[in-house]
């Protein structure tokens, strides 16, 4: 089970690759299995996508980020 869920600003910085250590550290969070992103944080990345739709790279970079990362189900308990 993931220690650490990323939000939507960490998100952000890594898909935009602003900040190298913070690439090294997501990389080993999810070899280590320690990190994941909420639901939320997904449907906010997604309706981000929404509002700039001819942002054609940046729609790979997200897309493929949210294919690398595990997302946590966000349960009718969980609220």
């Amino acid at each position: 089970m993931p220690h650490y869920l990323l939000d939507t600003d960490i998100c952000g910085y890594a898909i935009k690759r602003k900040q190298p250590a913070l690439l090294s550290k997501i990389r080993a969070g999810l070899v280590g299995e320690e990190i994941a992103i909420s639901a939320i944080t997904r449907g906010e990345l997604l309706y981000g996508l929404e509002l700039v739709p001819d942002a054609t790279t940046l729609r790979l970079a997200v897309l493929a980020f949210l294919d690398t990362i595990p997302c946590m189900e966000w349960r009718r308990h969980d609220a």
